[in-house]
């Protein structure tokens, strides 16, 4: 039962998309303003306040940075935020994946 609750989170879901669909070498950023106190019913934070990314970017082999999202050197960003960038992807909880700048 614990294991389907967290294979259908959103964030979840999130990082198996970008495990299928976004290169390995690509750095993605995650938004430390989503940084906050983590359980499986918050779907709104991405990273523990230590800034740890255990759901947000569970699946990934790709470089995950926790950082502002005005840091530029970086290939995709995923927020809360709506931001002035390519969407790539949105989630149902309204979570963000943009190509970076």
């Amino acid at each position: 039962y614990n294991s389907k609750i967290w294979y259908e989170h959103p964030q979840e879901q999130l990082s198996l998309w970008i495990k299928e669909n976004i290169p390995k070498d690509k750095v993605i950023l995650i938004d430390s303003d989503d940084c906050g106190n983590f359980n499986k019913e918050t779907t709104k934070i991405l990273c523990t306040k230590k800034r740890s990314v255990q759901l947000t970017a569970l699946w990934l082999n790709n470089k995950v940075v926790v950082d502002s999202i005005d840091k530029t050197d970086v290939d995709y960003i995923i927020t809360t935020k709506k931001l002035d960038l390519p969407l790539i992807k949105k989630t149902e909880n309204d979570i963000y994946l943009y190509g970076g700048s």
